[in-house]
């Protein structure tokens, strides 16, 4: 089996001046890959027997380049983070690929980015490898008690529970060893039977220009599902979270918009790399504001409501609607030799929560994501029509892994017989690496 380092790619034949703008843009960054090679930004790291790897060592738009132009979508992948890294000034992203691709490319409809993290139905199937046995449901500072019913109230709240507010979101990075900031306002409204909103305010950092913040907006707009359904920190499955989470409760009652709290501090059991400190409405179960902190205690992100009400105003409330909703694998018409790829090793704690399957400008895609009660995973498959999906992969070919750290999301690309397998998550390096591998 043959080693590699990852090569530069040609971008895909698209159609139209969009198909021109990002051709313009990716041999930029190609450029700048070459020009980079041997310096601190970028690293090649021997992976496994078959796998090479090329890892970004900080979150700048070099790691879009490095990924291939599928990925330009990750604008998805540290919320909010791209504001931070495509439009913040004097930053390498858009210095590196201008407003071409911050405007276009990363609003195509062909972005793996928005497929990936678009759309998930969110549903719970069978447990796949990786679930915990620690089935203890300890909740600490209330031993020898029943379970709190606000624990038992968190599950989905933001679905179930009508309301509005404002909130303020932060990320807080090192970008090349400098610290970097993202902050901005939102409102987010829900009408308690699955529908929501979540609409940019302001951003208070970094400085935009007004084109800069238009572009956010639009990025932002986009991202709605994601946000809603992901990137908030909440508990989505009661027995899976008190299995892969620890909680401890806080004293005291601190006050959040108004609304006295419950204060708990969560920590994964599996994974000393991060721990969250939540503020909960007892009598509704949302989640007021989080905190999110790394291996060394630092804050890297957090969410909480300035202003707060269980009565929104739904006049003119105008919905987020999903922009690829899919297909589940059981029952989805796939192309003749196609089989939908499956990991067969998962993080710890980690169960398979949906898989689905969508059509897009003729491409199929596999979209699985796995979840721990708390925290996802997602996976997702591109299998083109002109690929050879009859033709299995030589399996003393060698297989490139591109990966890239993306605020507190790590992203990673492989490709393998006609297909590219991207995994995206709050996981280690070895954990992403054991899920290609065993489902390439």
């Amino acid at each position: 089996m043959s080693l590699r380092a990852p090569g530069h790619s040609a971008l895909p034949p698209t159609s139209g001046s969009f198909a021109s703008a990002l051709a313009s843009a990716w041999n930029r960054a190609r450029l700048l890959l070459r020009s980079t090679r041997g310096s601190r930004l970028v690293r090649t790291v021997l992976l496994g027997p078959s796998l090479v790897g090329t890892v970004l060592l900080g979150p700048g738009l070099v790691g879009t380049a490095l990924l291939g132009p599928g990925l330009v979508g990750n604008a998805l992948l540290g919320p909010g983070l791209v504001g931070t890294v495509l439009l913040g000034p004097g930053l390498v992203g858009t210095a590196l690929l201008g407003p071409t691709l911050v405007g276009t490319a990363l609003l195509g409809p062909t972005l793996v980015g928005a497929v990936l993290l678009s759309g998930c139905s969110g549903e719970v199937g069978a447990p796949a490898t990786g679930a915990s046995d620690d089935s203890s449901t300890t909740v600490q500072g209330l031993q020898n008690q029943p379970l709190p019913s606000f624990l038992a109230r968190m599950p989905n709240a933001p679905e179930r529970i009508a309301h509005s507010g404002l909130r303020r979101v932060e990320y807080h990075v090192d970008f090349d060893g400098a610290p970097t900031s993202l902050v901005y306002d939102e409102r987010v409204t829900a009408d308690g039977a699955g529908r929501y909103s979540i609409e940019t305010v302001a951003v208070q950092a970094p400085s935009m220009t007004q084109p800069q913040r238009d572009h956010f907006e639009i990025l932002q707009s986009v991202r709605q599902g994601f946000f809603f359904k992901y990137r908030d920190l909440r508990v989505r499955d009661l027995d899976l979270f008190l299995a892969n989470y620890s909680v401890h409760v806080i004293a005291g009652a601190p006050i959040v918009a108004g609304i006295e709290c419950v204060e708990i501090q969560v920590d994964a059991r599996h994974d000393s790399t991060r721990s969250y400190r939540l503020a909960v409405d007892a009598d509704s179960g949302l989640v007021m504001s989080s905190v999110e902190r790394d291996g060394n205690g630092a804050v890297i992100a957090s969410t909480m409501f300035l202003e707060f009400t269980r009565a929104p105003v739904l006049d003119g409330f105008v919905a987020h609607v999903e922009r690829y909703p899919g297909t589940p694998v059981e029952s989805a018409a796939l192309p003749p030799g196609f089989t939908p790829a499956r990991p067969q090793i998962l993080p710890m704690g980690y169960r398979e929560m949906s898989s689905e399957v969508l059509q897009l400008l003729g491409d199929t895609y596999v979209r699985r994501v796995y979840g721990d009660g708390f925290e996802n995973v997602f996976f997702l498959q591109r299998q083109r029509p002109a690929s050879p999906i009859g033709n299995p992969a030589d399996p003393a070919a060698s297989v490139v892994v591109r990966m890239a750290q993306l605020g507190s999301f790590r992203v990673a690309e492989a490709q393998r017989g006609g297909g590219n397998f991207f995994v995206v998550g709050k996981v280690s390096e070895a954990d992403v690496l054991d899920i290609l591998r065993s489902a390439l």
